[in-house]
């Protein structure tokens, strides 16, 4: 395995669908620590810069991701220290940015009221007066 397609990493474009996807994966948490963003960007770039070939037999073999990245995190490793450590020191430091106010944002009231929001659907608000004229009855 290797990253092949590294000189993406100085696309613009690249670096917001990297950040973007990282901040995408992470769960509603009140902090997020280094090892969770690091994994989340590895799975990320393994699957945006990776050997193609290598991502369509993983998936015809329905390979685990995670023990993957434990197997290949080397390659992360020399990212950080390589000819691209200022760039992925960038990406890092920006999704280190958005996890923090992620995190910030999942306990504010804007937050619930989203997920409020969410929850009352059209088929969902049928579902509970159903529910209460059940109850009523």
């Amino acid at each position: 395995m290797k990253l092949e397609r590294l000189e993406m990493l100085n696309l613009i474009s690249t670096k917001n669908v990297i950040v973007n996807e990282v901040l995408r994966g992470l769960d509603k948490k009140f902090y997020y620590n280094k090892y969770e963003l690091e994994i989340n960007l590895s799975l990320v770039l393994f699957t945006l810069l990776g050997n193609t070939e290598l991502h369509k037999e993983m998936e015809r073999e329905d390979i685990d991701w995670v023990s993957f990245v434990n197997d290949n995190y080397s390659l992360v490793e020399e990212l950080k220290t390589g000819e691209y450590a200022e760039v992925y020191n960038d990406i890092f430091n920006e999704i280190k940015e958005g996890a923090n106010k992620r995190a910030k944002y999942a306990f504010s009231a804007a937050s619930v009221l989203e997920e409020i929001g969410n929850a009352l659907t059209p088929e969902n608000i049928e579902k509970i007066k159903e529910s209460i004229n059940q109850v009523k009855e």
